[in-house]
């Protein structure tokens, strides 16, 4: 089969906007700009109640075509069957579809399962986390008759590959891309320190993401203590809806440390383009998973130096002292000190941005990641 536009299902069971999440959207989106036909089912139930955020955030992608599925957790034969239902009537609607593209492992197994049914369909999986997986048959069975297999990290492949299920050779590395188009050097960061009332020369520390346990922004509220006391005007922003750690408890930690007066925690906003050109440095202090950092890739293309932790896929996207610097996880010593060396030579902190605007240019765009993906899909046929 050559270049002709297929049609593809994505399925997600994702119930939040995660890095996984923005990765299977930011790939549909590349996927319909190349002129294929993308379904996009999506998680709908969550603890037997009804969600729809999901369905919300996929119809943003313009041109895809949206549908719900039930996706629970677990194994559950009322909804497992009232999903492999749906997807049956999906097949027999669209003859003509060819790719089922899981990203979790509830719907590779209703991917399998379907294939059993429909032989002439490539099931294709991408792997997003580290967590180590179970080498036992089911799974090696599950992955070993997967037409194709993706990790989005060197250390996800490595990792599918120590435990014996796969040869590192046959698992594919391939980076998310982000909107080059959206976030970009030319925004303008004004807005945002105008409603802070800071001025353009104040060091603003931003950081962005869900407040899980997972985002070390403890230890980064710690680090940030040390980067008050060389610059004492410096404010630190975590942007990012509550999860497992609750905005209360940062910033009684910040008034611990004494800079509470110098934290600020909007929780989440839509604006984050804006905020991320407002950013001196953006900060990415995780301490496990990033199996998708949709963040850095964002930083990288507002033109912003980013200091990271060396977890999951931070350090194949982030070229250590060249778009930005890399730090040990859960040492608040190690982000301080990254942060500091860009603060006290801004010059090194422009440099930093301009190759890491660069490297999103050439490596990690929407387009450049579909066309990636597009290459594994059609050398299925």
């Amino acid at each position: 089969m050559d270049s002709m536009p297929l049609p593809i299902l994505q399925i997600s069971s994702s119930s939040s906007m995660t890095g996984e999440a923005g990765h299977v959207f930011s790939l549909s989106r590349g996927l319909i700009e190349r002129g294929h036909r993308v379904l996009i089912g999506c998680r709908s139930i969550k603890r037997g109640k009804p969600i729809d955020r999901m369905l919300q955030e996929a119809r943003k992608v313009e041109g895809a075509e949206v549908f719900p599925l039930n996706l629970v957790k677990g194994i559950s034969l009322r909804y497992d069957l009232a999903d492999l239902g749906t997807l049956d009537r999906l097949c027999r609607d669209n003859p003509e579809l060819r790719i089922i593209h899981a990203h979790r492992s509830k719907e590779h197994w209703l991917a399998m399962l379907l294939r059993r049914r429909y032989p002439y369909l490539r099931v294709v999986r991408t792997r997003h986390v580290t967590t180590r997986i179970r080498p036992h048959i089911l799974n090696r069975r599950l992955y070993q008759n997967t037409d194709a297999v993706i990790a989005t990290s060197t250390a996800i492949r490595d990792g599918l590959a120590a435990s014996g299920i796969l040869p590192a050779e046959s698992i594919s590395v391939l980076h998310g891309g982000v909107d080059a188009k959206r976030f970009h050097p030319g925004i303008s960061g004004e807005p945002f320190r105008q409603e802070l009332g800071v001025d353009m020369d104040v060091p603003l520390v931003v950081a962005v993401g869900h407040l899980d346990r997972v985002k070390g922004y403890d230890v980064l509220v710690r680090a940030f203590r040390k980067v008050h006391r060389a610059f004492p005007a410096a404010r630190l922003v975590i942007v990012g809806e509550e999860h497992e750690v609750r905005r209360e408890d940062l910033m009684n930690l910040a008034a611990e440390l004494d800079i509470a007066d110098r934290a600020l925690l909007p929780g989440r906003r839509e604006d984050i383009p804006v905020i991320m050109a407002a950013s001196t440095v953006g900060v990415i202090s995780s301490v496990g998973s990033e199996g998708n950092s949709r963040v850095a890739l964002e930083f990288m293309a507002t033109g912003k130096p980013v200091v990271s932790t060396t977890v999951g896929c931070l350090p194949d996207l982030i070229r250590d002292n060249e778009t930005g610097i890399l730090v040990a996880p859960g040492d608040s010593d190690a982000p301080a000190e990254g942060i500091l060396k860009i603060l006290e030579a801004p010059e090194m902190g422009v440099a930093f941005g301009k190759a890491g605007r660069k490297l999103v240019e050439t490596t990690y765009t929407e387009e450049i990641a579909a066309e990636r993906v597009e290459g594994i899909y059609l050398g299925l046929f």
